[in-house]
Formats: C-alpha cells, sequence, structure tokens
C-alpha cells in the first residue's frame, strides 16, 4: 500500500506478478472437483439410490393401489 503525502487516501493495486491470481485456481478446478466427487462419492450415493429406490416403489404402489381399487 502507498499514501500519498498530505492525502489521507491509501491506493492499493496488484502486483504485475500477481495479476493472475485466479488463473491457476480455474486451471486446477476441475481435477480437484474430480478428485474430491470420487472421494466422497460413497458417502452420498448409497442413501441417494435408496431414497431414488423408495420414490420408484411408492409411486409404482401407488399406481398400483389405484387400479385395483377403482369404482
Amino acid at each position: 500500500m502507498e499514501t500519498r503525502s498530505g492525502s489521507e487516501i491509501i491506493f492499493k493495486h496488484l502486483s504485475p506478478f500477481e495479476q493472475q491470481a485466479i488463473m491457476p485456481w480455474i486451471r486446477t478446478w476441475p481435477q480437484r472437483l474430480y478428485e474430491k466427487f470420487t472421494a466422497s462419492v460413497m458417502d452420498w450415493a448409497p442413501s441417494l439410490a435408496l431414497m431414488y429406490a423408495i420414490v420408484e416403489w411408492s409411486e409404482w404402489k401407488h399406481h398400483d393401489i389405484a387400479h385395483h381399487h377403482r369404482d
């Protein structure tokens, strides 16, 4: 940071060497996303599959009951 004499304004700027502070993150993001996904998939995938199966079964059962109990 630098201040100019007689002024209370503080000027902030990035160094020319830090102009691409976000680019390394963007380049490594797909690899990190893949690693985090494969590391955590066994934590949430079984419960997601069970929830999907329960919803499908309950929809089937509802249609089955509605079909057999028509007036």
